[in-house]
């Protein structure tokens, strides 16, 4: 019983909520079982589920699932009549600010005024000044990543050597050499950033692993061409970059031409059909001879270290199966941005460098859907290979764009209206499929095969599977 107690707590504090719920839901109690599927992102159960209604999780499934008006209701009856514990406030806050941030301020600022970091946070998000200057003052001055992109935010809007010099504070907190400005007179963003290239080449490169660099394109020619540049100029000098660009309209291929014309290790797959990221990465794949997989989206900005960093740990450990590092994402104001408030800087979910062929044969590859695989994919390498095979390098190696049309805010495909429920119910449903597949003690691997007999997927984000069918055919590809 003692060994099960404790066996349970590891799971919860391993955040393994999936084994958690395989192996003892029927176990746990009420709370830390609500606690579990609340951290699963399994909204739709509190309200699907009768034994949720008279809790505080029955009101994230109406911030999730209903209208505002809904949740306020409940929430007024619910709130009078019991005493609110710290952690119900901040399953509803975390709830509030997910989906109506500006309602999350209020929230915050009666439950939480203590907080004032993340009360900050809030009020950058949703474009609201800061007007306490004892407040700004302390968080100019603090050496915490939040507070010094914080005080990018709010003290140097309009002004990019100002900005340039908060990211490099942040840089120096990390250990990571100082980025510049490629033109000074304009914000910080992934197309305007270049950090000094450092001219020491290991010996011997030849011994280490060849890395391929994944990186799908669709109409990219804005942000494309210093995404690659950072490819190209990382330290680790033994890769390969193989762009996938999905059936672009504009300029985006030329860009990408003149680069590979100039560096042999950079080379362009022109799909004839738009077949999204996932796939085109799938594609991408197979043409790869590295020992080591990564990706990049061809808005991002790496590190030059991004790649040394990542490799490390594979090298030094063959135990380690994929490493993963940090992001932040900026918008073209040079504003850091993110949906989840805080922090700031977060998991980047592409950032996935892994150990090829055992990866292909344990657990396949990405899931053939137009967006939200990279956290479907980077759930089963954790549920397959387990935590200690995984290593999470916490620097943040990748500045991201925040941007409109973007896979993460594209009305068809990101975290808005109905677009956030699609990726909810896509998120939800692969979770399902590994609690089953766990239960069952089954193998939890992408089977393109049988794709259709793993779990559904949202008709919006789907694949046409005749599309995929002719552009393996034309690369004479096979699964």
């Amino acid at each position: 019983m003692i060994l099960k107690f404790l066996n349970i707590n590891q799971l919860f504090k391993e955040r393994q909520y999936s084994l958690l719920l395989a192996k003892y839901s029927t176990q746990l109690n009420k709370s830390l079982l609500g606690k579990t599927i609340f951290e699963s992102g399994l909204y739709s159960q509190f309200l699907a589920d009768p034994q949720w209604r008279g809790t505080v999780f029955y009101a994230v499934g109406l911030l999730f699932y209903k209208d505002y008006t809904d949740f306020r209701i409940y929430w007024r009856s619910f709130s009078k009549k019991r005493k609110l514990s710290v952690s119900d406030k901040r399953i509803i806050l975390k709830s509030l600010y997910i989906n109506y941030p500006y309602k999350a301020k209020a929230f915050c600022k009666f439950y939480f005024p203590q907080d004032k970091i993340l009360y900050c946070s809030l009020l950058s998000v949703i474009d609201e000044k800061l007007k306490n200057n004892f407040l700004l003052e302390k968080i100019s001055l603090s050496k915490e990543p939040q507070s010094i992109l914080l005080a990018s935010n709010f003290l140097a809007i309009d002004n990019p050597l100002k900005q340039q010099y908060y990211f490099n504070r942040l840089m120096d907190f990390y250990g990571l050499r100082k980025i510049a400005l490629i033109n000074n007179a304009k914000s910080i963003f992934s197309t305007n950033l270049q950090c000094n290239r450092v001219n020491v080449k290991p010996k011997n490169v030849e011994n280490f692993p060849l890395v391929s660099i994944l990186m799908t394109t669709f109409n990219s020619q804005q942000f494309v061409e210093n995404s690659l540049l950072s490819l190209v100029y990382q330290d680790y000098s033994n890769k390969e970059i193989i762009v996938i660009d999905d059936c672009s309209s504009d300029n985006t291929c030329n860009i990408v031409q003149k680069i590979a014309d100039k560096y042999s290790f950079v080379k362009l797959i022109q799909l004839p059909e738009n077949v999204g990221t996932f796939v085109a990465k799938t594609i991408g794949a197979k043409f790869a001879t590295g020992e080591f997989i990564t990706c990049q989206d061809s808005d991002d900005w790496a590190h030059p270290e991004k790649l040394t960093r990542q490799v490390e740990p594979l090298l030094k450990n063959k135990n380690i199966i994929v490493t993963f590092s940090k992001w932040f994402r900026v918008t073209k104001k040079g504003k850091v941005y993110s949906r989840m408030i805080y922090p700031f800087i977060r998991l980047n979910p592409s950032s996935a460098l892994f150990r090829r062929q055992i990866v292909e044969e344990k657990t396949g590859l990405w899931d053939w859907v137009k967006t939200g695989a990279d956290s479907e994919f980077n759930a089963r390498l954790k549920l397959v290979f387990g935590n200690k095979a995984i290593c999470v390098i916490n620097k943040p190696l990748t500045i991201g764009a925040h941007r409109e049309n973007s896979l993460m805010t594209s009305v068809e495909t990101g975290c808005s209206d109905h677009s956030a429920l699609i990726r909810q119910q896509y998120w939800e449903n692969w979770n399902y499929w590994h609690i089953e597949q766990l239960m069952r003690k089954h193998s939890i691997r992408m089977d393109y095969k049988n794709r259709k007999e793993l779990f559904s997927i949202p008709q919006e984000i789907s694949v046409d599977i005749n599309k995929i069918s002719r552009i393996f055919k034309k690369f004479e590809l096979f699964l």
